[in-house]
């Protein structure tokens, strides 16, 4: 809790009005001095793995294992990663070539942002990258999907 929300929940649940507390900033410094300080919490905890999660696997690999034997099939995997920044950037100081790369001295403003969008034909082992300006909406994973399908329904 913050000690702003502790200051609120003296108020609605314990009664207290707003000019009997101190400012939720000296409630916070009380709250230190007792060692309840704000703390980045610890993922320790396992999730319970559901019971029917290794049948829900097998039927998956069934089902993509017959499937794969289908001549008329297609089975492609699709995903997209985190926004690449364009621009003159140093790129932590590295570059590969004859000469060094010119960059801005600060990193501040990209001039665009670009969202990599795969696409992998699972079967044929084929990789498509598309890049798109919007974020991930749906109506961008249609577009790269119509765009993939255009260049590639033949093969």
């Amino acid at each position: 809790m913050t000690a702003k929300a502790v200051r609120q929940a003296l108020i609605e649940e314990k009664g207290w009005t707003d000019e009997q507390l101190p400012h939720a900033n000296t409630i916070g410094v009380i709250l230190n001095r007792h060692g309840y300080r704000s703390r980045r919490v610890q993922k320790k905890k396992p999730i319970k793995p559901v019971e029917e999660t290794d049948a829900i696997f097998e039927t998956v690999r069934q089902e993509n294992a017959q499937s794969d034997q289908r001549p008329d099939s297609l089975r492609i995997s699709i995903g997209t990663k985190a926004k690449v920044n364009v621009g003159p950037f140093s790129r932590r100081g590295q570059s590969r070539g004859a000469c060094a790369a010119a960059a801005a001295d600060h990193d501040f403003k990209p001039e665009h942002k670009r969202v990599p969008f795969g696409i992998l034909d699972v079967m044929g082992g084929w990789l498509t990258i598309l890049f798109g300006t919007s974020r991930e909406t749906s109506d961008f994973i249609v577009d790269c999907l119509q765009h993939w399908w255009h260049d590639n329904h033949e093969r």
